[in-house]
C-alpha cells in the first residue's frame, strides 16, 4: 500500500482525508517530532501533537482552550462551512467536549448524577442481553463469511445508547445509518449538512417528547438535571446527547473491530487470552494503545504564544 503521508512546505505533513493507511501515518506524525505540522482538507494547517509528554503538557494548559471564537482563521473566514472537520469544533459549545473553566465545570456538575457509576451499572444486565443476543445472530448465520463491523460492532453501541436515551428500538437502525453518513470521511459537505440538520431535529423532537413524557432513561434525567436553580437549556441536553454518542459509539465500533483484527492476526497473543493467561480487560487496554479508535482528536486554540514540545504555537492557532 503507497503511504498516505506526504511531507508538503516547510517540514508540514499532508494528512490522508480517507486515511488509506492509519498506521503508516502515525509512525510519520511521531518520527517527526513531539509537534508537527499538518495540512488538513482544503489547505487548513494546523499542529498535530503525538508524543505523550507534550500531549500531556498541552491537555492540562489553560493557555490551549477549545472555543472556536480563539481560532484566527475561523473567525476571519477562511474556514468554509462546510468544512469535514466542523463536526468537531462546535460553533456555540453546549457540551463537555466544546467548553472550559466555569462553563465546563457547570455542565459537568449537572451532568454527572446521569452519569454515575450507579447510572450505569443499572445498564450492565441489558447490555449482557444484547451482546448475547448478537453473538447468537453471528453463530446462526456461521455457514457464510460475516462482516463483524456491520453484523456485531455497529449494532452493539447503538443498541446500547438507544435504551440509554429513552429511543423506541424501531428507530437504532435509522439513528446508525446518520451516524455512519456523519462520521464517513467520504460524505460529501451538502450530504454532511443535511445529515448534520437531521440529526439536530431529531434530537430536538426526542427532548419535546420526553418533556411530554417523562421515562427512566438518561434524556428524562438530563432534562430533571439542576443545582441551586440551575439547569440545562434544552441546546445544552441536545449537545449532551449528540457528544454521548460520538463518544460512545464511533469509538466502540472501532475499539471492537480493532481488538478482533489484532488477536486475529496475533494468534499467539489470542492463545494467551483463550488460555486464561491474559484478561479481557488487558486486551481492552492494549487495543487502546496499539490501535486506538480514533485518529485525531480534538481541536484546541492557542489563547497567547505557547512554547510545546520544542514549537512555538502562535496566539490563533489550531
Amino acid at each position: 500500500m503507497s503511504c498516505p503521508v506526504q511531507h508538503g512546505n516547510a517540514g508540514t505533513v499532508t494528512l490522508d482525508p480517507y486515511v488509506a493507511n492509519l498506521r503508516a501515518e502515525r509512525e510519520i506524525l511521531h518520527a517527526a517530532g513531539p509537534v508537527t505540522r499538518v495540512e488538513l482538507p482544503d489547505g487548513v494547517t494546523a499542529w498535530a501533537v503525538t508524543h505523550h509528554e507534550a500531549a500531556r503538557a498541552a491537555l492540562t494548559d489553560p493557555r490551549l482552550v477549545k472555543d472556536v471564537a480563539h481560532w484566527d482563521d475561523y473567525q476571519q473566514g477562511r474556514i468554509p462551512e462546510a468544512w469535514p472537520l466542523m463536526s468537531t469544533i462546535p460553533p456555540t459549545p453546549t457540551n463537555l467536549l466544546g467548553t472550559d473553566g466555569a462553563e465546563h465545570k457547570r455542565l459537568r456538575l449537572l451532568t454527572a448524577k446521569a452519569f454515575s457509576a450507579r447510572s450505569v451499572e443499572r445498564l450492565r444486565p441489558r447490555v449482557h442481553d444484547l451482546t448475547v443476543q448478537l453473538l447468537d445472530d453471528l453463530e446462526a448465520g456461521a455457514d457464510q463469511p460475516l462482516d463483524l463491523k456491520d453484523a456485531f460492532a455497529f449494532k452493539l453501541p447503538m443498541s446500547v445508547i438507544g435504551e440509554l436515551y429513552g429511543v423506541d428500538e424501531a428507530e437504532y437502525g435509522y439513528l446508525r445509518e446518520m451516524y455512519v453518513k456523519f462520521f464517513s470521511a467520504v460524505t460529501g459537505p451538502e450530504e454532511f449538512l443535511e445529515t448534520y440538520a437531521t440529526l439536530e431535529r431529531y434530537y430536538e423532537g426526542m427532548i419535546a417528547a420526553k418533556r411530554a413524557n417523562p421515562g427512566d432513561d438518561l434524556t428524562t434525567e438530563l432534562l430533571n438535571a439542576g443545582e441551586n436553580g440551575d439547569a440545562l437549556t434544552d441546546l445544552e441536553v441536545r449537545g449532551t446527547l449528540q457528544v454521548v454518542v460520538a463518544a460512545g459509539h464511533e469509538t466502540t465500533v472501532n475499539l471492537l473491530c480493532n481488538a478482533v483484527r489484532a488477536l486475529l492476526a496475533h494468534p499467539e497473543q489470542f492463545d494467551l487470552v483463550k488460555e486464561g493467561r491474559v484478561g479481557w480487560d488487558t486486551v481492552v487496554e492494549e487495543t487502546l494503545r496499539f490501535d486506538p479508535p480514533t485518529s485525531n482528536m480534538i481541536f484546541r486554540f492557542a489563547t497567547e504564544d505557547v512554547e510545546l514540545g520544542g514549537r512555538t504555537i502562535r496566539k490563533g492557532r489550531p
